[in-house]
Formats: C-alpha cells, structure tokens, sequence
C-alpha cells in the first residue's frame, strides 16, 4: 500500500523551483503505515551521524569535513560488519545514517555494493542482511539517507525485497527509485540544520540540488523521494561550521516564494468605500556574473527569471494574501525609481539551459503582472515583478529599477475590525459577563 503526503503549498504557480514537498508512506498492510506516522510526532534531536561510504572523490571528503565533529563520529566505515557494529551500539535517538555505494536488483530484490568493483566480485548488502538492524530502528527511529541506485524502490509484491520494505516503518528514507548521485545526499546535509521537518529539508535540498551542483542528473532528481512522514519535526545540530561555509554555500540557499509584509513596506488607506494596499519595494543592490560568457545580471531581493524561450533576468515574485470573500477591485503599477542603465555584453535565454540570446525583440519593458487564484480558505494575489527595461537585446543594453510601487484595490469582507476580545477563562452555566 502507498499514500501520498504533501507539505501544503499555496498555490500552483510557474516557478523556476519546487514549491511543494511529497512524500510517500508505504507498508504491506495498514497497520505498518500507521505506525510510521505515529512513531514520527515528537521532536527528535540530531546529533548522530554514520558514513558508510568506499569513495575518494570530493563528495566524500566534503561529507567528512561536514559530520567529524558530530557526537561519536569515528570517521567514515568502508565494510559493512563496522558499520553495523557501530549502528547496533547507538545510544541517541533518530541518528542520520548515510550509505553511499551502486546498487542493482538481482533476482527481485535490491542489493548496495559499496563500488563497481565490490558489485562485479558480488561483495554487497541485500534487504535480508539487515535484519539485525530491525530492534535498532524500532527504538531509535533513524534517518536514511541511502545514495545508492534502487535503494529507495518499494513494490507491493511478496516476493519483492527492498530495504523500504524491511526497515521502511521505523525509519524515514531518502533515496533513489533508480540512479543515485552522492551530490544529493550532499545537498541533504547542508540543509539539515536550516529546516526543521522532512518535507521542508527535503524540498530544499531538491531544489539546491538542481540550481547548486554543477551537473546536477535529472534522473537522479526524478528518482529520489522522500519516505516518511514530511512533518517529522526534528533539531539537528553537530554539523561543522566551517565546512559548512566551505562545501555548503551554493546548496543552501532558501527558495521560497515570499510575502510583502516581509520584503517591503505598505500602507492601508481608506479610498470611498474600499480600501487601497500600498507598496514600496526595495530591490537592493546590483553586480554582474558571467556564466560561459553570457552575462546574468544578479538582482539582490530577487530571483532570477527562467521561462522557456525568455531572457533571463531579474524577477520578483510575491504571493499576497487576503481573507476569503475579499474582493479585488483593481491592482495598478505606480512607480519604477532609482534606474540604473547596465551594458551587460550577451544577454542569455533559457531554453531548459542557458544559451545566447536570439534577440527577436530588440527591446522588452519592464512589468508588474497580477494573477488571481484562492485556496481553501483565502485569495492568493501573486504579483511578478520585471524589474528591467531592455533597451537592445543584441547588446546586452538594460536598464535596471531597483525600487518598485504598486497598489492593490479592494473591498474588504467585513468594515469591522476587531482589536480584542475580553472574556472569562470560565464561565458558570447562566453567567452574564
């Protein structure tokens, strides 16, 4: 049996970058299912890590750097008797486990060979060799993050064997359907002390994975899920700071879709009978990056835009809410201020990766656009903002606004505000405040 979980999401938008987080819960029968999600409520401290991992490239040096100072960390396990000796011997609670190896489906059921040489001499680890973990992961609850290829696949079929399967329903798992990447499990790591539940860490990884790495597989991202329950609260901690600054810096960034009450000020003034939502937004300062000999002009409170066919070029994006029933009268720019004319040399297109602009269109002007969508419970105003008049695309020539008016027009759903409500904790049956 298999449910899917999603973290909620707002809305479902064109984004350069997941905004949602799904994960699976999987057991032979529901009270395995049940008990993956009951065991995962409280809050679990993380300080404990364990390696096992037979590489010398930089992605296990990097891993290294980033748990030697943890809690009891003795360096990395390159045979799996250690490594399961040192795992039977845990004390704390919900420690990461991360197995890094290829893997195969021999006979219906998943094997983990630390290498391509360990696989072509059969020296691996199959489901039914990690029995004796079993008593381990009931009471403590681990974090799998098992970069091995097919070592994340379950099938509901008797005679399938995987490790989801046997150790799945006291544990959460981060691992591959298919092919694996360690540079995954790498962005996993530098994010874990950012978030604080699975589904978050798990979203943000994805997404550092896909933007951070410098050749990241889109099979590897189609393969990996997330198995467990992605409100699994957690704290971690014992990662090493200055690795962290060192092999983490282009893999943590947080992508999110943002709110205008964070980013900007605003004012609500009275109009006749409506009420008008004013906004000012600063942009904050500009530099230039060249990638491959194209120029990408980096925008300071801003993304960057990547739409199939279109230059690629500063863009905001902020998702504004009001309270249902609310209605939207009208939505209006009103200022583009403090421009700053740019030759930025060639202008790059995205066409599923960057390359040199065409320029059918020799000139673009710059825009806010609104879009209207509810929830369950509210009205979404998404509001992107292109910050950048093209002046001529053939050379690079733009001009830059890095500060932004725009005004929302509404009726609101009740005239009255309510500041405070005063009552009694308790009340007696027939008394009168």
């Amino acid at each position: 049996m298999v449910v899917l979980l999603a973290v909620p999401v707002f809305a479902n938008v064109l984004m350069p970058y997941e905004t949602a987080a799904v994960s699976r819960i999987v057991g032979d029968d529901p009270s395995e299912m049940i008990q993956q999600l009951e065991t995962q409520q409280s809050l679990a401290n993380i300080n404990k890590y364990l390696l096992k991992d037979t590489g010398n490239d930089a992605i296990t040096s990097a891993i290294i750097s980033l748990i030697n100072k943890s809690d009891g960390f003795t360096q990395r396990h390159i045979d799996w008797s250690p490594f399961e000796k040192e795992l039977l011997q845990i004390s704390q609670q919900s420690p990461v486990l991360i197995i890094h190896g290829t893997g195969n489906v021999v006979n219906d059921e998943v094997w983990s060979y630390g290498d391509f040489i360990r696989k072509s001499l059969g020296l691996g680890y199959k489901p039914s060799d990690t029995n004796a973990w079993l008593n381990s992961f009931q009471s403590k609850k681990p974090i799998v993050l098992f970069d091995s290829d097919y070592a994340g696949l379950y099938l509901p079929a008797a005679k399938f064997k995987s490790f989801v399967r046997v150790l799945g329903q006291d544990s959460a798992f981060i691992a591959p359907t298919s092919v694996a990447d360690s540079q995954f499990g790498l962005a996993v790591l530098c994010n874990l002390q950012k978030y604080d539940t699975l589904g978050e860490l798990y979203k943000q990884a994805r997404n550092n994975y896909y933007w951070g790495t410098s050749s990241p597989s889109g099979l590897a991202l189609m393969s990996y899920q997330l198995l467990g329950n992605p409100f699994f609260r957690y704290s971690a901690s014992g990662l090493d700071r200055d690795a962290v600054s060192k092999y983490c810096a282009a893999l943590n960034k947080k992508y999110t879709i943002t709110s205008a009450l964070d980013d900007g000020e605003f004012k609500i003034s009275s109009v006749q009978n409506h009420y008008k939502k004013s906004y000012e937004l600063n942009l904050g300062q500009h530099n230039l990056l060249n990638f491959n000999n194209l120029t990408i002009i980096n925008l300071e409170n801003s993304e960057q835009r990547y739409e199939f066919g279109e230059l690629v070029l500063p863009q905001k994006i902020i998702l504004e809410k009001f309270p249902l029933n609310t209605i939207i009268k009208n939505y209006s720019a009103i200022e583009f201020e403090d421009p700053v004319d740019i030759t930025a040399g060639s202008l790059g297109i995205w066409m599923g990766q960057l390359h040199k602009a065409s320029c059918h269109d020799e000139k673009q002007q710059k825009e806010v656009a609104f879009a209207h969508m509810y929830t369950e419970d509210s009205i979404l105003e998404l509001i992107t903002i292109n910050p950048v008049d093209v002046l001529n695309c053939s050379e690079g020539k733009v001009r830059l606004y890095k500060k932004i008016q725009f005004e929302i027009e509404y009726l609101a759903y009740s005239p009255v505000q309510i500041n405070s409500v005063d009552y009694p904790v308790e009340m007696l049956p027939g008394q009168k405040t």
